[in-house]
C-alpha cells in the first residue's frame, strides 16, 4: 500500500493546530467586541492593579540569591524600587524555619523562653534589614493627613510570607506599629478585587466555637469567647461543639457576612489545600472553603491556630485559611501566623469587636486590629509571640 510521505502526519498536525489557534483568536475578537467584554481573558492593566487609596501603598518584597528589593506601589507615580542589600535569602529561610519551629513548640516553660528569644531577635532583624529602609523610602512618597498613619499592604514573596513584617522593631524602640497601619495581600489583583467590591449593607453574624474537639486538646476560653459575642448579639446564629459540623457550617455561611471561628486549625506542609478548620466531625478544608461563592461576605475573624500560615514547603503559593476565606468572598480577614494562646486569643477577639463600629461594613478592620495589637504590645512588651501573630488581609 501507498505510504504517506515522511513527516506528512506531523505537518498535518501542525496545520491543524494553526487552524485551531486562528479560530480561537477569531472567537476572542468577537467576544471582545461585545459591551463590557473588551478586556476578556486579557491581563489587568496597570491602572486596574495599582492601589486606589491616596494615603496608602503596596510594598512587594523579594529576597533573592543575587539581590533583594522592596517595590513601593502607590496610587500615583511610578513604582519605586528600594534596594535591600542586608536582606539575604539564606537568612530569610533560616529565620523562617526557626520561627516555625519555635512557635509550634509545645507550651512548656522552655518553649516560652525560646519563643520570646526567637521573636525578639527576629523582629529586630526584620526592622533593620527590611522594614525600616522601606518605610523611610515610603515617607518621601506619601503625604498622609496629620495624625493619620499611612496604610501599607505588605506583599511578601517566598519565605518572607511567613514573617511578621507588620510587627518589626526593637524592644522599646519605634517600629512598624508606630509608623504604619499594616495589611497583607497575596497579589495586586486580589487587593484590587477587594477594593472594587461594595461593602455589605446588612449585618448578619455567625459564630462557630469549639471548646471540645474530638482528638484534640480542649480550648476552654473559646466558650467564653462565643458567649461574649452571643451576649452582645443575641440574635446571632451560634454553632458550638457537636453542632459545629462541616455541613452546618457551610450551610450557615451563605446567610452570614460576618463570621467568627474560635477553634483548632491545622496546616498540611505537603498538601496545603488539605489543611483547614477542625470541626466536630472532621476538617473543613482550605480547598472546600475556597470553592464557596459567598455574596456580600464582609469579615471573617479566624481566632484559630496558624490561619495565615502558608506552610514552609509552599510559602510562595499563599495557600492558607486566610486566603481561602478571601477567595470564598470575604473582603476582610483577621488571622494569625502561628498558634495563639487560648486566653489571649479570646481577650483579643473581645477587644476587637468592642472597638469595631457596629455597622455592616468592616472597613475599619485594619485600623481596629492595629489598635488591638498596639495595646497587646504595651501589655506584653517582652512577649512578642503573644501579639505579633495577628494579621489583617483586605482593603
Amino acid at each position: 500500500p501507498d505510504m504517506a510521505a515522511p513527516g506528512s502526519q506531523e505537518l498535518d498536525h501542525v496545520d491543524r493546530r494553526k487552524r485551531l489557534w486562528a479560530e480561537h483568536d477569531a472567537v476572542l475578537t468577537e467576544i471582545r467586541r461585545l459591551p463590557g467584554l473588551d478586556r476578556f481573558l486579557l491581563p489587568p492593566t496597570w491602572t486596574e492593579l495599582r492601589p486606589t487609596t491616596p494615603g496608602g501603598a503596596v510594598v512587594l518584597l523579594n529576597a533573592g540569591r543575587q539581590r533583594s528589593d522592596g517595590i513601593i506601589v502607590t496610587a500615583d507615580g511610578p513604582p519605586l524600587a528600594v534596594p535591600l542589600p542586608d536582606l539575604r535569602l539564606a537568612d530569610v529561610e533560616a529565620r523562617a524555619a526557626e520561627l516555625t519551629e519555635a512557635t509550634h513548640d509545645a507550651g512548656s516553660f522552655t518553649g516560652e523562653l525560646r519563643r520570646q528569644r526567637v521573636l525578639t531577635d527576629l523582629l529586630g532583624w526584620l526592622w533593620d534589614t527590611t522594614v525600616e529602609p522601606v518605610l523611610d523610602a515610603l515617607e518621601n512618597r506619601l503625604r498622609p493627613e496629620d495624625g493619620v498613619l499611612p496604610h501599607v499592604w505588605w506583599m511578601p514573596t517566598g519565605p518572607l510570607g511567613l514573617l511578621p513584617l507588620h510587627a518589626a522593631g526593637h524592644p522599646g524602640g519605634r517600629g512598624a506599629l508606630d509608623r504604619v497601619i499594616s495589611s497583607y495581600t497575596p497579589t495586586l489583583r486580589t487587593l484590587a478585587r477587594a477594593h472594587g467590591r461594595p461593602a455589605a449593607t446588612a449585618l448578619r453574624r455567625l459564630t462557630v466555637a469549639l471548646d471540645r474537639t474530638p482528638g484534640l486538646p480542649d480550648l476552654p476560653a473559646t466558650a467564653s469567647e462565643a458567649a461574649s459575642l452571643h451576649a452582645a448579639h443575641p440574635g446571632m446564629p451560634l454553632l458550638t461543639n457537636d453542632q459545629a459540623t462541616a455541613v452546618r457550617v457551610t450551610g450557615a455561611l451563605p446567610q452570614a457576612n460576618w463570621a467568627h471561628f474560635a477553634c483548632h486549625a491545622g496546616t498540611n506542609p505537603d498538601a496545603p489545600s488539605e489543611g483547614g478548620l477542625h470541626l466536630h466531625d472532621g476538617v473543613l478544608s482550605i480547598a472546600e472553603i475556597g470553592r464557596l461563592n459567598l455574596h456580600e461576605a464582609e469579615l471573617a475573624y479566624l481566632s484559630a491556630c496558624s490561619t495565615g500560615h502558608a506552610g514552609w514547603r509552599h510559602a510562595d503559593e499563599s495557600i492558607h485559611l486566610a486566603s481561602a476565606f478571601q477567595l470564598a468572598g470575604f473582603r476582610h480577614v483577621v488571622a494569625s501566623l502561628w498558634p495563639l494562646d487560648d486566653l489571649v486569643a479570646a481577650d483579643t477577639a473581645d477587644h476587637f469587636y468592642r472597638l469595631m463600629p457596629d455597622t455592616p461594613s468592616a472597613g475599619a478592620a485594619a485600623l481596629t486590629l492595629h489598635r488591638v495589637v498596639h495595646h497587646l504590645r504595651a501589655e506584653h512588651p517582652s512577649r512578642p509571640h503573644l501579639w505579633a501573630s495577628l494579621i489583617h488581609s483586605g482593603p
